[in-house]
């Protein structure tokens, strides 16, 4: 007879994913993980079987977290200012080196405010005559 989980998968996720994010990929432990994700490690290693199925469990979700927003960004407020496939390069650049920083810099003010930049270099706003359809949508 199969067991049913006693705990919320999208919070273990979430919090699992915090712990990723904080420590990256190889530093926590399933024991680490199960303690923020506030679960047994059996648990744990039941339901995902490996760190790894975790970890890629949890950044799926991330991904399609991050992807759904940015479309709804860019279908419902603004529309891409250059081609998809130079705004494609320019954001592959741009986080490569975001990272890079961040790992000298450690300063989450400054990246979000290149962040900031960069969207407003590849977005352009939505024109005035478009404003009452994207208010009408969200």
């Amino acid at each position: 007879m199969e067991r049913l989980r006693q705990f919320d998968e999208d919070v273990v996720l979430e919090k699992v994913l915090a712990v990723f994010w904080a420590q990256g990929w190889q530093a926590p432990s399933m024991a680490a993980l199960a303690q923020a994700a506030d679960v047994q490690r059996g648990s744990l290693y039941h339901a995902y079987g490996s760190k790894e199925h975790l970890f890629q469990l949890a950044f799926d979700r991330y991904a399609a977290r991050v992807l759904a927003e940015s479309r709804q960004a860019l279908d419902l407020r603004r529309s891409l200012a250059v081609p998809p496939e130079a705004a494609a390069q320019t954001i592959i650049v741009f986080t490569r080196g975001l990272a890079v920083m961040e790992r000298m810099d450690h300063e989450p003010q400054r990246l979000r405010a290149l962040a900031a930049h960069v969207t407003t270099l590849l977005l352009r706003p939505v024109p005035p005559d478009r404003r009452d359809r994207v208010a009408k949508v969200r």
